[in-house]
Formats: structure tokens, C-alpha cells, sequence
């Protein structure tokens, strides 16, 4: 409690510091420099609070045995933990059922359930993903354990389609863009949250590993405590990818230059719809284009819809980017019905379709990692085939 109560606190005074930046006069030098200084101030108390907050999850993490292979990245040399189930030769199923397995729902119910999950499959979270502790495992009632994937549009894990039409990309428009220290401290809050939020994951997933090794099943308040931690560091993330997606519209369209206009209905996100839609005007040749922008936080994934064809479609693609826009039109709030008009009658060459998606570093004090910084942006420009 006293550590949120220091978030808290921290929050108010970076809105404070923040809503002071209008009436800051950029010509006095004294001015600017007490403000910068109060930012480095306010950069290094967040850090401080993420330090703590790392010493309070991996204490706690430390009550238990270590966190296994499923609390790590993956992509580096890990030793197997005992307590990860390894490929077998055969199939192997788990020595007892689950309550979902129990009562035989389909396997599209039983990947969502938490206690499924942890029996098996293997938590990656700073990747946000789950992955088969066994190759060939099957599950109490002798079904084939499938791949599955986090549906960013629905934050639901989907199994693995193989016939998944994915995304391209147009060659030659990846950018990354570093953040500066303003920005960084604007979000500052969403990073802390999103920091707390991956370690309390990792305390739950070794606590977890823990009751299933012990017991043979986890507990329905870790599942449960588990499953909120994951949609608080998706939350975060979500923060994060809507303040990359403000730098990149300011970095590629500065208001100098361009007239921006939001034309996306601002009270609906999600599946769906697209996360925003922009009008841009070259102010000095009148020339409109319509900009479509997928924020991402650090770890979040595309995700998918099925389109007119019955094919499924990842989020970026020519079919997805249809399959949305007969949604719209369909089902959607007035504003959408009216974009999706106005999206149908477009010129391709008028028409820009972004991802961005935000970054993350390493925030060090006296040359220790406490935490994590905002870093900026990457984003490259869809290509939709048309």
C-alpha cells in the first residue's frame, strides 16, 4: 500500500509538472533549465519507485523456488527448469485433470482458461506469450495440446491457424524514433505500471509453477491473480502504444505543415474498428490523405479477423483491412458507417496504413538496471495489395 501510495504521488506531481509546459517561456533560459531540471528529478523518483517495486515482486518471487524457463525470455540459453514439462517422445498428459477438462469443453474454451494454461504451456511474459511445454503433449482427455497466440484485437489467446493470411509490409518504411526526455516523462506512469505489472506476472508464474509442482493444480486466487496482472501490463501497454502513436503523428505530420483531423469515432476501439483514423492535409498544397495508425504497445501482437472469404487475416493485411471496414459498415456507430463510406471510396494512393508500435529500455541509476524508460517508437507502413 505504500508503495502505491508513492505511484500515486509520483503521478500527481508529473500531472503538475506536465500541465506546466504551455506557460513555460522558451525564450528564458533559467526558465527552461529549472524545468528540465524538475524533469530529470521526476525521471530519476520513477526509477526510484521501479526500483522498489523490483526488490518487493522478486522478494516475493524469492519465497518461492526460482521462476522456471516460463518466467524468462525466450531467445537466450536457458537451463530447463525442473518444474517445465520437457518434450516427450510420446504423448504425456498431466497427472490430473483441470475443472475444464473435466467437464470436456472444446479445445477453443479450454486454451482461455488460466488453469489450462499453466498446465500446459510455458509463460513467456515479456514476450506476452504462451508456448507448449511439450511438442507432442496431450491433455487429460487425449487431445492434441495446440499452438496458440494473444488476438491483440479481443486479448484472447486463439489456437495457431497454419492457413493464417499474415501482414506485409511496404520495403524501405521502417523508422525508429528515440524519445525525449519530456516525452519520456509524460510516460513515465504507463512504464511504471506496465513494469510492476511484468514483474508481479513473473512473482505469480513462479508462485504458480510452485502450487502446480506441490499439488498438482494451481489455485484459483493465483489463476485469478494471474490473470489480472496480465491485463494490467496489456493495459499498460496499450498506454504506451497510444502515446507512440501521438510522437509518430507529431514527428511525420507536424502541425507546422499539416492539418490533422481524428475522423475515427474516438469513443470506440477494439475489435472491430481500427485504433485511430486520421484526415491529413498538406497545408501548403491542400492535397488530403487518410491516415490509419495500429498502436502497439512493446510486446503486443497483431491480431487477426476473419474476412468475407472465410480466411483468417492478421491485422495489417489487405483482407483484414477489408474484413474492418465491412464491420464498420455492418455494425458499426454512425461515425464508423460514415468512415467506412468514406474508406471504400478512397484512392489507394491517398490512403497510408501504419503500425506503431512503442519502445521500452533499460532505466539504470549508478550503473544498475532499475527499471525501464519509454524509448520511443518503430513503425513501418502496411502493404495492403491494392
Amino acid at each position: 500500500m505504500q508503495l502505491l501510495a508513492e505511484e500515486q504521488a509520483w503521478e500527481q506531481q508529473a500531472d503538475t509538472h506536465n500541465n506546466a509546459a504551455p506557460t513555460i517561456d522558451n525564450t528564458n533560459v533559467a526558465a527552461v533549465d529549472t524545468y528540465n531540471t524538475e524533469a530529470d528529478q521526476l525521471e530519476s523518483e520513477g526509477a526510484a519507485i521501479q526500483a522498489k517495486a523490483q526488490s518487493c515482486f522478486l522478494s516475493g518471487a524469492n519465497a518461492a523456488p526460482a521462476p522456471s524457463q516460463s518466467a524468462k525470455p525466450s531467445g537466450d540459453k536457458q537451463t530447463p527448469s525442473t518444474s517445465a514439462v520437457a518434450a516427450p517422445s510420446a504423448p504425456r498428459a498431466p497427472p490430473g485433470p483441470t475443472e475444464v477438462e473435466l467437464r470436456n469443453l472444446p479445445l477453443t474454451d479450454e486454451i482461455k482458461d488460466p488453469l489450462c494454461q499453466a498446465a500446459y504451456y510455458n509463460l513467456y511474459p515479456s514476450l506476452g506469450e504462451f508456448r507448449r511445454k511439450g511438442a507432442h503433449a496431450v491433455d487429460f482427455n487425449g487431445l492434441s495440446v495446440p499452438q496458440i497466440q494473444l488476438n491483440s484485437a479481443t486479448n484472447q489467446y486463439e489456437i495457431v491457424d497454419e492457413n493464417l493470411v499474415g501482414a506485409t509490409f511496404k520495403p524501405g518504411t521502417e523508422k525508429k524514433q528515440p524519445a525525449g526526455i519530456q516525452l519520456r516523462v509524460d510516460a513515465m506512469r504507463d512504464v511504471v505500471k506496465r513494469y510492476m505489472s511484468v514483474q508481479l506476472v513473473q512473482a505469480l508464474s513462479a508462485k504458480a509453477d510452485s502450487e502446480k509442482a506441490a499439488t498438482g493444480k494451481v489455485s484459483d486466487q493465483t489463476a485469478s491473480d494471474l490473470t489480472n496482472a496480465y491485463v494490467a501490463q496489456r493495459d499498460a501497454g496499450e498506454g504506451l502504444g497510444h502515446i507512440a502513436g501521438k510522437q509518430y503523428l507529431d514527428d511525420r505530420y507536424p502541425s507546422s505543415d499539416y492539418n490533422v483531423n481524428l475522423i475515427s469515432d474516438p469513443a470506440r476501439a477494439g475489435p472491430g474498428s481500427f485504433d485511430k483514423v486520421y484526415e491529413v492535409i498538406d497545408r501548403a498544397t491542400g492535397k488530403t490523405k487518410i491516415v490509419i495508425v495500429e498502436e502497439k504497445g512493446p510486446q503486443a501482437r497483431l491480431g487477426s479477423r476473419i474476412g468475407d472469404d472465410a480466411k483468417r487475416y492478421e491485422q495489417g493485411s489487405g483482407g483484414y483491412y477489408r474484413a474492418i471496414i465491412t464491420e464498420m459498415a455492418n455494425n458499426g456507430t454512425p461515425i464508423e458507417r460514415s468512415l467506412a463510406n468514406r474508406l471504400l471510396t478512397t484512392n489507394p494512393a491517398d490512403l497510408e496504413y501504419v503500425l506503431v508500435r512503442a519502445r521500452v529500455q533499460d532505466l539504470k541509476k549508478n550503473g544498475q538496471v532499475v527499471g525501464e524508460q519509454y524509448g520511443g517508437y518503430a513503425c513501418k507502413t502496411f502493404d495492403l495489395g491494392m
